[in-house]
């Protein structure tokens, strides 16, 4: 029996291994660092729905190679908020994602958006992100967007942490549930920008 070849199969797991540590701990270090990020000191007027609509796209193709399909319902079209775009993507991009992760083959994922009033009587865009999946457990929602708390094997804990981060700089809420008919629901609400 040849013992280099397995010295070199030996090998090839410890190379595999460090791999896939090296991966986490750099998705470990960019998710901090997404954390720690200071608010954008100047955010634009812009339409939901159109940075929905990206993430949407940016989601497809994962989507797809899970036989998940995204059923879109976008109807806040004419309102506008205060925001960066690029923050903005992240939140809706990050849902989406944890929504075909969590969800079984052949399963929907739906995204709606739609203009709301708030108690205080504010015009508010709202977006939903719906699955089909396990939901939460109730003993989970106080804690899940907290920093490092996770359910996930190999998660961070600290996308929804980002999320919510980025929510609360735009002034907005962000709420999370389980849907009557089985599956999480996270709702996303941002005040309307009203017109200068």
């Amino acid at each position: 029996m040849d013992a280099s070849a397995g010295t070199g199969r030996s090998n090839e797991r410890y190379r595999e291994v460090l791999r896939r540590e090296s991966n986490r701990m750099n998705r470990l270090m960019t998710e901090l660092l997404e954390y720690g990020k200071p608010p954008s000191d100047k955010l634009d007027r812009g339409r939901l729905d159109t940075v929905v609509a990206e993430a949407v796209d940016v989601c497809t193709a994962p989507a797809q190679s899970a036989d998940i399909r995204l059923v879109t319902s976008l109807k806040a079209a004419d309102e506008q908020v205060q925001m960066d775009y690029d923050r903005l993507l992240r939140v809706f991009v990050n849902l989406i994602e944890n929504a075909i992760q969590y969800s079984a083959t052949a399963d929907k994922v739906f995204i709606a958006t739609t203009v709301s009033a708030a108690n205080s009587g504010r015009r508010w865009v709202e977006c939903r992100v719906e699955d089909a999946g396990p939901g939460f457990k109730q003993s989970d929602i106080p804690l899940i967007f907290e920093p490092f708390f996770s359910q996930r094997r190999n998660g961070t804990g600290l996308g929804l942490a980002i999320v919510h981060r980025i929510v609360d700089e735009h002034r907005g809420e962000i709420e999370a549930g389980n849907r009557s008919q089985g599956g999480a629901i996270m709702t996303v609400r941002l005040p309307v920008s009203e017109s200068v």
